[in-house]
């Protein structure tokens, strides 16, 4: 495919916003002296950088390529013939946008639009409103002269906080008592259709709707609530997933343990004393997890202490060397600043003093001599400082390693002890069902039960003794798999953990360390080639000089 064909199977179609069209609308709103974008006149613009742009009475039915201008604040679209909204997700930084005077049927596609300030959809085909959760900054909302109907759709509103709405030569917009109705369900609204909303109005529109306004504020405030709490409940499971104790507070495990016991499930259904020995198991379990629970909870603490002290100690070690190489930094300086001036002034008056060629090089090359010494003391002493710190935080690393992981290793063993009391209880209860389920079957025997009148889960399980046996150890291998795995999960996540934050530690202040040496060679590299420059120049002008002295 040749290059015209290739440019050609790209090309946007006509009427799609294209960057032909883009870079005229900027070329136009720069002749026009648009305000709002700053445009230097020897550089031009960048498109990065263009915050306002009008693409008006185009003729545009789709929007297109407006990702080029991430900084966009004011997008104008209104006059054309777009039917969908859509391609506007690069925009996040947009505050007004008017696509008033289109054929847009849907609101949509708006969720990235957080910052939008000012929405505009006057005349258009929009038969509903709905996707406007996500603007939470939106304070003027201008939907007039379009086709909705329904004027409970103003409920919908109620999630944002609006200062202004316009919903004129609407549908429903013209019963006699919308305005006091919008007045009512919109409590923070100030103006409606440009017009200040009174506390009559609002009064007025209350007392018609009371009932349904009522209703409606209940259900908001329990879904308020019901979202309170989920989040109470959720900041809680991420709280016990930091303590790696999550499903230890209640009775998850040993829930755990008999949901996935089908043997164990139907022998509860020999009877009473059975069920107590459970009650008993369930307790004793219970008692274990809650006992690993809370000193998960204060391991996590202690381990978020040493932490914060561990991140506080390293910044201030940090701040205190930054402080000490600035002082060396403005000395050398100022140093700099007097020996430039220095060689400044000796060029002068060698200039006028002598004509030798030799001394007047001999004298300058002594002074940069000078200069290349004060840039290598300079170094060394940042370059030591560096490694002095480095050392300092390798020590308080290497201390807060060792703190954390006894930390770490304590909170294993203690959890460790108390699985391995759940495991003896498992062992004591697992006995204790052999023989109340042997028991039980010796009892259907002298009675000779007929199977077919035990409960349909029991009756495998009551066929002979060795079916009690297997049923018993599959039910005591299912629930001591159960206690292994979360005690597995347990020392698995702390001990990655661990390991993941002491290696991102150790990463990032090797990763700190080199790029403060790079960038202390760089700068000296910088300030040697500077006194380098000033010596060519110099001698740049005797040579000159000479010349000028031979004629």
């Amino acid at each position: 495919m040749d290059e015209a064909k290739s440019e050609e199977a790209w090309r946007p179609k006509p009427g799609v916003i294209n960057m032909n069209m883009i870079t005229e609308a900027i070329n136009r709103m720069v002749e026009d002296e648009v305000p709002g974008n700053v445009i230097d006149e020897e550089e031009g613009y960048r498109l990065h950088e263009i915050t306002h742009i009008y693409l008006e009475h185009l003729d545009i039915y789709r929007i297109d390529h407006l990702w080029v201008l991430p900084a966009l604040t004011i997008l104008k679209l209104t006059g054309n013939n777009i039917q969908k909204i859509e391609n506007l997700d690069a925009l996040v930084n947009l505050v007004d946008l008017n696509l008033s005077f289109n054929r847009i049927e849907n609101i949509e596609n708006l969720n990235h639009l957080a910052q939008l300030r000012h929405l505009s959809l006057f005349s258009n085909l929009i038969t509903e409103l709905a996707n406007l959760e996500n603007l939470k900054n939106l304070k003027i909302f201008t939907i007039g002269g379009n086709k909705i109907e329904d004027k409970q759709c103003v409920l919908h509103l109620r999630k944002l906080n609006l200062f202004s709405l316009n919903m004129a030569d609407n549908p429903c917009a013209t019963e006699e008592d919308f305005r006091t109705f919008v007045a009512a369900y919109l409590p923070n609204l100030e103006f409606y259709e440009y017009k200040k909303v009174t506390e009559e109005e609002r009064e007025s529109g209350r007392k018609t709707n009371l009932k349904e306004l009522e209703a409606l504020e209940r259900e908001e405030a329990k879904a308020v609530k019901e979202r309170q709490l989920a989040k109470i409940e959720a900041d809680k499971e991420e709280l016990y997933s930091r303590a790696f104790v999550e499903g230890l507070d209640k009775d998850q495990l040993y829930e755990a343990m008999i949901n996935s016991d089908p043997s164990g499930q139907a022998m509860l259904l020999i009877g009473d004393e059975v069920q107590e020995i459970f009650r008993i198991f369930q307790e004793e379990i219970g008692n274990a997890t809650t006992e690993i629970f809370n000193i998960g909870l204060e391991q996590l603490n202690l381990r978020d202490t040493e932490v914060q002290m561990f991140q506080e100690g390293t910044q201030d070690a940090i701040m205190k060397g930054r402080a000490k190489q600035r002082l060396i930094l403005e000395t050398f300086l100022a140093s700099k600043a007097v020996m430039f001036v220095e060689m400044d002034d000796l060029w002068e008056v060698m200039a006028k003093q002598t004509s030798d060629e030799s001394m007047r090089r001999h004298s300058i090359d002594e002074k940069v001599e000078r200069a290349n010494a004060m840039c290598t003391t300079v170094k060394q002493e940042l370059l030591g400082l560096e490694l002095t710190l480095s050392e300092q935080l390798k020590e308080v690393f290497a201390q807060f390693e060792r703190n954390l992981g006894d930390m770490v290793n304590t909170f294993i063993e203690t959890a460790q002890g108390f699985f391995t009391i759940m495991r003896e209880h498992e062992t004591v209860f697992s006995e204790q069902l052999g023989d109340l389920a042997s028991r039980y079957l010796t009892q259907l025997t002298i009675r000779n039960e007929d199977l077919s009148n035990l409960p349909a889960a029991l009756r495998p399980v009551m066929v002979d003794k060795e079916a009690v046996n297997q049923a018993v150890a599959s039910s005591h291998d299912i629930h001591l798999q159960t206690i292994d795995n979360r005690e597995d999960q347990l020392m698995s996540r702390i001990r990655t953990w661990y390991q993941k934050l002491c290696n991102d530690y150790e990463q990032e202040e090797t990763a700190r360390f080199r790029g403060r040496v790079n960038e202390i060679v760089m700068f000296l590299e910088m300030q040697i080639k500077e006194f380098e420059q000033f010596q060519v120049n110099i001698e740049d002008e005797m040579g000159l000089l000479m010349m000028t002295e031979n004629s």
